[in-house]
């Protein structure tokens, strides 16, 4: 090493990923220094974050990946759906209805079709992807739209999870509860609930006032009285096998629906004519109404 001035020099000796070595040395204008070898020094970063799109588009679907703010703040499918804030959809959180410009969308969870009531009652963190078929094809090509539920598969484990939803002022409620195993490639799921409503409908009435060629007429028409009563209760069970050559499923569910007291008074009267004409129209089902539905779907 070639020095222009002779005398005391400190060297500072560095390089990325290594620590810094500092040599002091006495050098003349000439000087040959020893050979120096650096300790490695490992640089630890507090937190890297890693984002990506959420959003992919592939030739026949739309992908989203929820993220964890979406997961946490979820109750539901449909809340998660609605906070993906997928372009076209159209979801009513409250009746549990999905849809686009075109229609109705219909929904599935892992490919099969399903109601309302598996889709509210899914765990968001269950929930790995969604699929959004705005042009549906293949096994979804009778679909103005289909939504699927790509769900997170575990060797082993489970969950119970209970909500219920009550309205105030009258008499209105919801209650569902969810349980579900996982072992191996097999999953079991059992649904249960149970709704009710009772509270007097809304009343109305109208006046009208007609002009004709040779007289003049009023018309009245309302409704009277209006009640709503009634209650429902489900079960639902779920067997889900799953293999990488195929997917078999099956379902048994029993639902009971009970309209024991319902009716509406309406009323139709021109001042003309003392004719007034009363419609009565009552539901009653005290019993109930129960039916059974099995299902095996192979996929």
């Amino acid at each position: 090493m070639d020095m222009k001035r002779e005398g005391n020099y400190l060297l500072s000796l560095s390089c990325i990923g290594y620590k810094t070595h500092l040599l002091q040395v006495q050098a003349q204008t000439t000087k040959t220094f020893p050979t120096v070898i650096l300790e490695t020094d490992n640089v630890v970063l507090n937190e890297v974050t890693v984002e990506a799109s959420s959003f992919v588009r592939q030739a026949d679907k739309l992908l989203v990946y929820p993220d964890k703010k979406q997961v946490k703040h979820s109750s539901s499918g449909y809340d998660l759906l609605y906070r993906l804030m997928i372009p076209e959809l159209d979801v009513d959180r409250m009746d549990g209805k999905v849809s686009t410009l075109g229609g109705e969308a219909t929904l599935y969870i892992d490919g099969r079709k399903v109601d309302s009531k598996e889709v509210k009652n899914l765990n968001p963190k269950d929930i790995d992807k969604v699929e959004y078929y705005d042009v549906p094809s293949g096994k979804y090509m009778n679909d103005v739209a289909a939504v699927n539920f790509i769900t997170k598969k575990y060797k082993t484990g489970g969950y119970v999870s209970v909500n219920a939803e009550q309205r105030i002022g009258y008499l209105n409620g919801d209650y569902n509860v969810v349980a579900k195993l996982s072992h191996d490639n097999t999953s079991y799921t059992l649904f249960a609930g149970h709704a009710m409503q009772k509270y007097d409908g809304t009343k109305d009435k109208t006046s009208e006032h007609f002009v004709f060629s040779d007289h003049e007429t009023d018309r009245q028409s309302g409704t009277l009285e209006n009640r709503v009563k009634n209650n429902s209760q489900y079960t639902q069970f779920n067997v889900a096998n799953e293999s990488t050559k195929r997917t078999l499923i099956g379902k048994l569910s029993l639902v009971r629906n009970d309209a024991p007291d319902n009716f509406s008074r309406n009323l139709l009267k021109y001042d003309d004519t003392e004719q007034v004409i009363e419609n009565f129209k009552s539901t009653d089902q005290p019993d109930g109404k129960q039916t059974w539905n099995y299902t095996v779907i192979f996929i």
